[in-house]
């Protein structure tokens, strides 16, 4: 893992093509590096989500190469690496397991990054009517005290729930999707897998309820 976040520093003080190309045998060293630890994780992670037993490295590890054609910021490579680990591919609606290493921007999540509106509304009914169960998984202290919500929230209640429900503040959410930062020597200690994948089991109740909302909506 070393010489993966060796390669990331570098390539982000360099992020042009002439530089990549030069050091092309080096990002494939590390890539494969990389590739090894998301099927080793993906072993480990379907001990306890057996759903997750198909998935393979090739599916779930994303391209290190930047999609330019709609952004202002035009340099051509990503600066981290990451694999998203859910059953029926990237673009499926299913919560995942997610993992990003980024020199100083490390981090794991989880839960759904894509929702349309119709999905969105079924997630926060499902929420509202079941909230002694879900306030049982997100305040639960594994999960409370390792993973926050990313994103930003509305500023009102959305409709048609009630403004002064007591627990509103999670039907706010634009995106349910939890993230866990955690320090680059997370990924340099000793059984790196084995902690990867007891950080990512504490999402396992979360993306269960979520998906039963996927299955119902559908």
């Amino acid at each position: 893992m070393k010489e993966i976040f060796s390669f990331l520093k570098d390539l982000d003080a360099n992020n042009n093509r002439e530089w990549f190309n030069d050091h092309k045998d080096r990002y494939l060293a590390i890539k494969e590096q990389f590739d090894v630890y998301i099927q080793e994780l993906i072993n480990s992670i379907s001990e306890f989500d057996p759903e997750m037993s198909m998935v393979t490295p090739q599916e779930a590890v994303y391209r290190i190469y930047r999609d330019i054609r709609f952004s202002l910021d035009k340099t051509p490579y990503k600066n981290y690496m990451s694999a998203i680990i859910k059953s029926g591919g990237k673009k499926s609606f299913r919560s995942c397991y997610y993992v990003q290493l980024q020199p100083g921007q490390s981090f794991f999540a989880g839960g759904m990054g894509m929702m349309d509106p119709k999905l969105a509304k079924a997630l926060r009914n499902d929420i509202y009517y079941n909230i002694e169960e879900f306030r049982g998984i997100v305040e639960h202290p594994d999960f409370a005290g390792n993973y926050s919500m990313y994103g930003e929230s509305f500023k009102k209640v959305p409709s048609p729930y009630p403004a002064d429900f007591e627990y509103a503040d999670w039907l706010k959410y634009k995106l349910y999707l939890p993230f866990s930062v955690v320090p680059d020597t997370f990924f340099t200690g000793k059984d790196i897998v084995k902690r990867s994948a007891e950080r990512l089991k504490i999402l396992l109740p979360f993306n269960k309820f979520v998906n039963y909302t996927v299955e119902e909506s559908m």
